[in-house]
C-alpha cells in the first residue's frame, strides 16, 4: 500500500527556491547598468520580494536578459548597500528576476534589523 500525502503526481510542480524570501509593500531602491562602452544608467526600481540570492523587481525601464547590474539598496540606520547581479527573467512587461553574483546572509540579515516593513513571503 502507498501512501499517497506523500507521493508527487507527474504534473506537479516542486518548489525550486533555495533561499527564503521576503516582501514589502513599498521599498524603493535602484539599479546601475553596468555598460561595456557607454555611461552606466541610473535605474528606479520596486522591490517585490528580496533573498540572500536575488530579488524580483518591478521597473517602468525595459532591462535585457544577461544585463549586469549593481543593485543599491537603502537600508534604514545603515548605508546604501551594493551588491553586484544580473538580470535572469521577465516574469511580465516591468516584473524581472536578478540573481546576485554571491550569496548575501548579511545583506539579509540587515535588512531583518532595520527595516520594518519586510515579512516572509
Amino acid at each position: 500500500m502507498t501512501d499517497e500525502i506523500f507521493s508527487l503526481e507527474e504534473n506537479t510542480v516542486a518548489n525550486q527556491r533555495k533561499a527564503i524570501r521576503y516582501f514589502s509593500n513599498h521599498n524603493q531602491a535602484h539599479i546601475t547598468l553596468k555598460k561595456l562602452f557607454r555611461p552606466s544608467k541610473n535605474i528606479n526600481i520596486k522591490i517585490i520580494n528580496i533573498s540572500s540570492r536575488g530579488a524580483r523587481i518591478s521597473s517602468e525601464h525595459k532591462l535585457s536578459i544577461k544585463a549586469k547590474i549593481i543593485f543599491d539598496l537603502p537600508i534604514k540606520g545603515s548605508s546604501m548597500e551594493k551588491v553586484s547581479a544580473k538580470v535572469v527573467s521577465l516574469y511580465n512587461n516591468t516584473e524581472y528576476g536578478i540573481a546576485f553574483d554571491s550569496i548575501q546572509h548579511d545583506l539579509i540579515d540587515q535588512i531583518m534589523e532595520h527595516e520594518d516593513d519586510f515579512n516572509i513571503a
